[in-house]
């Protein structure tokens, strides 16, 4: 899905990172920072304390994560209500490219659907296409579009810019990591039980580099 995919409101933009591009990977691989980087900006922090569905795909993964009656962005309060069911579902295919949809709906529909899968449409739903391109060994491009189903284009320039302060959040915590790594060259970094989905996404692009 594009920026101008007649679905959507979304306008294209980029950023530049002083870091290395598989630092971004695996902040997007690891959704649940966003209880700690963004809980005011994106909100939706209580998904990262449910259990995600991780599934492998030929060229990535795909992530799923809800929470029940859970507070919902203000944004869409006048959609949603300020209380409802929240669904999280991303895909990350390599060699870097990220999509998410956020979808909002209202407080029991999960519960009607206990496999997780809600074939209803949402109140309210968010769409993010991005896509990271390395430049050099510590320096990065980060290519994004986001906003709101195009029926609620009214919220675009909020979306939007909501958007671009939380990627800026991204962009001082992940130039942090790389100065410490730096910093500390010799020390090696371990997986936690979150990194699953990482572990899978790289094990599927060593498998893709050696057959190339």
């Amino acid at each position: 899905i594009g920026a101008t995919d007649p679905m959507w409101s979304m306008r294209p933009s980029r950023i530049d990172y002083n870091a290395a591009y598989h630092l971004i990977n695996n902040n997007l691989l690891d959704i649940t920072h966003v209880a700690f980087v963004h809980p005011i900006t994106f909100g939706g922090a209580e998904t990262s304390l449910s259990e995600p569905t991780v599934e492998s795909l030929a060229r990535g993964v795909r992530v799923t994560r809800s929470a029940s009656n859970t507070p919902l962005p203000s944004i869409t309060s006048q959609f949603t209500g300020e209380i409802g069911d929240l669904v999280l579902s991303y895909e990350f295919h390599i060699p870097g490219v990220f999509m998410l949809h956020t979808l909002m709906y209202p407080s029991g529909t999960l519960a009607r659907h206990v496999d997780g899968k809600v074939d209803e449409e949402p109140s309210y739903a968010l769409y993010t296409c991005q896509m990271i391109t390395p430049i050099t060994d510590r320096t990065s491009a980060f290519f994004y579009a986001n906003g709101p189903l195009a029926k609620h284009s009214e919220t675009m320039e909020h979306v939007i810019e909501v958007g671009r302060v939380g990627f800026e959040e991204d962009r001082r915590i992940i130039e942090g990591q790389q100065e410490v790594i730096d910093a500390f060259p010799n020390s090696r970094m371990h997986d936690l039980v979150m990194d699953r989905a990482m572990k899978i996404y790289y094990g599927i692009e060593r498998r893709l580099r050696q057959e190339e």
